[in-house]
């Protein structure tokens, strides 16, 4: 396989960034802060979207059998991850939710 192809399989066609220009982009985002309401909203969408997604891939690897234990169990601990954050944003602090929305909805 090219290395394109592997990208493409992968799904890391992504470009990764030095921490500076995370920090850039970190500052950027809290200098322009939503209210505190819409970024709840951001982060129920967007973990909403990955639990459909990973239910969907559950389903998935869970009638194929054996053969599919190790993605299968990948799912689980992603959905798992899932639950711990809707069970974090419920009870989550001001600070708690700007961390939460840097860190899921923007991936910094």
């Amino acid at each position: 396989q090219t290395t394109e192809d592997k990208k493409k399989f992968t799904g890391s066609g992504a470009k990764t960034m030095t921490s500076d220009q995370i920090e850039a982009i970190r500052a950027k985002l809290l200098k322009n802060l939503p209210p505190q309401a819409v970024m709840v909203k951001q982060i129920k969408r967007k973990l909403s979207m990955q639990e459909k997604e990973l239910t969907k891939d559950f389903k998935k690897y869970s009638n194929v059998g054996a053969d599919a234990a190790f993605q299968l169990n990948a799912v689980v601990a992603r959905l798992r991850k899932l639950k711990d954050y809707f069970s974090i944003l419920a009870n989550a602090t001001f600070e708690m939710i700007k961390h939460l929305w840097l860190k899921i909805v923007h991936g910094v």
